[in-house]
């Protein structure tokens, strides 16, 4: 792997740049699932998650209806313990005792994949890549994966503090939702437009870009437009 894609994915300037070359670079390395996950200790003892990927929404749907599977799930175990980039495939699941959780994932594109959790003071950083196909099984090619996973991660960790919403921000549901211009105004704001370009795209003046935008934070309850894009994608709404 070239060092400028490690590069590349530390320096993006914005949420939509920043996942697309995590995706990229995972394909790169023969996997089809990006997820990266900033969890944040607050001071009142509770945690607050962000996070970014490109799972199917039925996924997302099945895997957050049960809040027990997730803590017996073998990999986000593993993440939370320990340092160390690490391998996985059905295998694990199926010696954990957690079989029927790979058979729910699989057909997804959640058969096998490496991790990694990098901890910092009060935060916890996770990248994870998965796919449909076998992992490595020579040495050589085993190695050198983990570690290009975890070059990346330490240079996706400095992305993600950067661009995924602050611990302090409450990710909730909108009470009023979007409409689908201000939907519109946010993704193209995502995908590094300009008011005055999203203004060309959408063809209203700047002033009324200007409206979107302030209905778009006073409704996720944010303050910039970095705010407004990160909790969108974590809400899903963009």
């Amino acid at each position: 792997m070239k060092y400028h894609k490690f590069l590349e994915i530390g320096d993006s300037q914005d949420l939509d740049t920043f996942r697309n070359r995590l995706i990229s670079f995972a394909a790169e390395m023969g996997f089809s699932r990006v997820g990266a996950f900033v969890i944040s200790e607050l001071p009142d003892g509770t945690k607050a998650f962000a996070m970014i990927h490109n799972a199917p929404d039925e996924f997302c749907e099945i895997t957050t209806k049960n809040d027990a599977d997730t803590q017996r799930d073998p990999v986000h175990n593993r993440l939370k313990r320990s340092a160390i980039p690490f391998m996985y495939d059905q295998g694990v699941y199926v010696d954990s005792g957690a079989g029927d959780l790979w058979e729910q994932q699989a057909p997804y594109g959640y058969k096998s994949g490496i991790a990694v959790s990098l901890k910092l003071p009060n935060k916890q950083f996770m990248l994870g890549f998965d796919g449909p196909d076998r992992l490595p099984s020579k040495d050589e090619a085993v190695t050198q994966m983990l570690a290009n996973l975890q070059l990346v991660a330490v240079h996706a960790q400095d992305a993600a503090l950067r661009l995924l919403p602050p611990p302090t921000l409450k990710i909730a549901s909108p009470q009023r939702p979007l409409t689908p211009r201000e939907t519109a105004t946010l993704r193209w704001t995502a995908a590094g437009k300009t008011a005055k370009q999203v203004s060309e795209i959408l063809g209203v003046s700047d002033y009324t870009v200007t409206y979107y935008m302030r209905n778009i934070f006073e409704k996720l309850g944010v303050s910039n437009k970095h705010q407004a894009v990160g909790v969108a994608h974590a809400l899903g709404l963009i």
